[in-house]
């Protein structure tokens, strides 16, 4: 499975446990009108999305829905071409470039996913359904089956249906991507369900538990605490086109920015579709597990982000958890001028290294794995931007490494080792703020052990 990565599920904040995920009527129960669908009735459905919660505060995308609904009422018979749709409705010049302004494209691809998510929640139990078929811009308007009318009992799921009709993504990837999202709400459930008491955090008079120590610091009831699992979405695109996407880009949707020249615009749609998608690892739903844990009862639950719909405004007034490296969480970007050891990715072909920035006496200048089997990830501790919190950032260079980061800062074992490698009493004040380069070794698809081979203290 891609780090980093999850489903289609954790668009909004989260808060967990008790957290159920509705799951859209699949597009299968869609069948053809068993009775006429008048003009009025497409015009009464589209004013209904156009009001509803996912539309309201999406103009642009408003005004394509109305323009595609009358093109498709006045004359359906005649075929909607993209670039008509760039003169008409985006005031693009007659004599546009298509394969080189994707306007449209990526509009009708954002207008798909507002319908989807329009009818898995607000419009579940409406009997017409309008979409818009992958490889075409008139919308197909179509009644509902009674029963995928009927399915309003929410389902605990990890995303909304893959869409495979006509065009679309590879079978391999499909496929894929379905099997992970099934593993991701089964282990998800699963480990919901395990027992949750944290036995290895709790103190004593005498002495405070170095997991408590160091996650008193994280999680407190003064202070809301996040955490930003990482985009697995974004690993794909990155390894799909060989570019890097900066926490710019990110922020500002620019995903076609790592498209290389020579990127067919088949390739490009496909890519920009995909990427809309929400996938997490398993390992980042286990770490996090791991963290709620962590969690005394009178702590208010955590709040629970992807990557995409994270906010730099919570990095300066909040504690921070992110989960995974700067490819699938580019929040991590923030805080590398404040890293020593830093993950570089010199291609897609070439294995990631760990780059160290100030080499100290008998520690060479960049870690690299000599043989399969062998990894690296990073614990950083420090604080938030406004210096009024702490972030925790576990960093691997794929999930396995980042599983061991996480089980690093939640073993007492572990960290008492650490603390007392550098001189830290448990519960004698906080605990500095520190980074540490972990090996790892690792067996099948977990980490088998793992090290501490270099740390250092941030000032």
């Amino acid at each position: 499975m891609a780090e980093q990565t999850g489903s289609e599920q954790l668009s909004e904040p989260a808060k967990l446990p008790g957290t159920s995920f509705s799951a859209p009527a699949p597009t299968s129960a869609l069948t053809d009108p068993a009775s006429a669908i008048t003009d009025n009735d497409k015009r009464d459905l589209v004013r209904r999305i156009s009001e509803s919660s996912h539309l309201r505060k999406a103009p642009r995308l408003t005004e394509l829905l109305n323009f595609l609904t009358e093109r498709s009422i006045s004359d359906c018979t005649v075929g909607l071409h993209e670039h008509e749709i760039g003169v008409s409705l985006f005031g693009r010049e007659a004599d546009y470039d298509t394969s080189q302004d994707n306007i449209v494209r990526v509009q009708v691809s954002q207008l798909r996913k507002k319908l989807d998510n329009y009818f898995a929640q607000e419009g579940l139990g409406d009997s017409l359904v309008v979409e818009i078929p992958r490889g075409a811009y008139l919308p197909v308007f179509r009644r509902r089956s009674v029963d995928s009318v009927s399915i309003t009992q929410p389902v605990f799921s990890a995303s909304t249906a893959i869409d495979i009709r006509g065009g679309g993504y590879s079978r391999s990837l499909v496929v894929a991507l379905s099997i992970a999202v099934l593993l991701f709400a089964a282990a998800s459930l699963w480990l919901w369900l395990r027992p949750t008491v944290p036995a290895n955090v709790r103190t004593t008079d005498d002495q405070p538990s170095a997991l408590a120590s160091l996650w008193s610091q994280l999680i407190r009831q003064d202070t809301l605490t996040d955490v930003v699992l990482a985009d697995s979405t974004l690993t794909i695109l990155q390894d799909y086109s060989g570019g890097a996407l900066s926490l710019d880009d990110l922020i500002n949707r620019r995903f076609n920015s790592v498209f290389p020249p020579t990127m067919s615009s088949g390739e490009r749609d496909q890519l920009l579709s995909m990427v809309e998608r929400r996938y997490t690892s398993f390992t980042d739903v286990e770490m996090m597990v791991r963290i709620m844990r962590l969690r005394q009862p009178h702590i208010p639950v955590l709040a629970v982000h992807l990557a995409r719909d994270y906010q730099i405004k919570s990095l300066k007034a909040n504690n921070v958890i992110l989960l995974g490296s700067k490819r699938s969480n580019p929040w991590v970007e923030l805080f590398e001028s404040h890293k020593n050891f830093r993950f570089n990715y010199p291609d897609r072909e070439s294995q990631p290294i760990v780059l160290n920035s100030l080499p100290l006496t008998g520690e060479p200048a960049s870690f690299v794995p000599v043989r399969d089997g062998i990894g690296y990830s990073t614990v950083t501790f420090l604080p938030n931007l406004n210096r009024t919190g702490a972030v925790m950032i576990l960093e691997g260079e794929n999930s396995i490494s980042t599983n061991a980061a996480g089980e690093f800062v939640t073993s007492e074992e572990h960290l008492a080792k650490f603390f007392a490698m550098i001189g830290y009493t448990p519960g004698k004040a906080s605990p500095p703020w520190f980074e540490v380069l972990l090996r790892i070794e690792k067996l099948q698809d977990a980490p088998r052990s793992f090290k501490i081979v270099a740390h250092r203290l941030i000032e």
